[in-house]
């Protein structure tokens, strides 16, 4: 029921944003298009091996031996589709859906609890998120795009494979339950458009985009952290920043060229 009346208020908006822009000049900045970007993924966990991250009794040393996965960095790509709709000669609203590959595989190097070259990575690569980003649109001058707004994400694909190096090999492939279901990040980007008419009713936009989540990607979990009393454990997190250059194909149907 939320999701049904989030939807109908959604296309309230953009009707209401539709149905001013056909009353004036500002129709020549109505724009629906498809977009394709790829990029780099940084990855920063802070999370325990989920599953080795049982106490003992005394909460000192967990059993059995537990892994902190390390920052890495990843190949990502988006595709999707935009409406970008006016609010004035400067200001107009975007909206994006999207595709977004953010595949990686975390890798924790050694034992941080325990002695032993011990070793365990966490594979996920097809991890990929179905984003829609509300954006402000500012346009400075003619061609010059800037964004900001928030970008949601969800996910329904939490297949993984769990490797451990304790001496022998060990590989198991499962559903990570602890991949949260929905994050939210902060999105920021510029773009420049290029006419491939006399009439500006195609364009070519270059883009580069930059997000940086404000949730976890990981819920349920833990990692440890050192106070002026040793080591504690405390709530984990993974935090995702992606960085996207790419290039869009844009139609507005109004515009005249002027």
């Amino acid at each position: 029921m939320n999701n049904r009346l989030f939807l109908f208020a959604v296309m309230l908006i953009l009707f209401g944003f539709t149905a001013r822009a056909q009353q004036d000049s500002l129709t020549r900045f109505v724009r629906l298009g498809i977009f394709g970007s790829a990029g780099a993924n940084f990855h920063n966990p802070d999370f325990f091996e989920p599953g080795n991250a049982s106490v003992s009794i005394t909460g000192s040393l967990p059993l059995p031996p537990t892994f902190v996965y390390e920052p890495v960095n990843s190949f990502g790509w988006s595709v999707g589709g935009l409406v970008e709709l006016p609010i004035s000669e400067i200001l107009g609203l975007s909206i994006r859906g999207a595709i977004t590959q953010v595949g990686v595989t975390l890798t924790a190097k050694g034992n941080r609890l325990a002695l032993g070259p011990d070793f365990a990575t966490l594979q996920l690569p097809s991890l990929k998120y179905y984003t829609i980003e509300p954006d402000i649109i500012i346009r400075p001058f003619d061609g010059l795009c800037l964004y900001l707004g928030t970008q949601f994400g969800v996910t329904n694909d939490k297949r993984a494979k769990r490797t451990w190096v304790l001496g022998t090999v060990s590989t198991r492939e499962f559903q990570f339950a602890n991949l949260a279901d929905m994050v939210i990040g902060l999105s920021g980007g510029i773009g420049y458009e290029l006419p491939l008419d006399q009439k500006k009713q195609w364009l070519c936009t270059f883009e580069i985009f930059y997000t940086q989540s404000l949730s976890s990607l990981v819920q349920d979990v833990r990692t440890l952290t050192d106070t002026p009393f040793g080591r504690t454990f405390t709530k984990g997190s993974w935090g995702l920043t992606t960085l996207r250059a790419g290039v869009s194909l844009r139609y507005a149907p109004s515009s005249t060229g002027k």
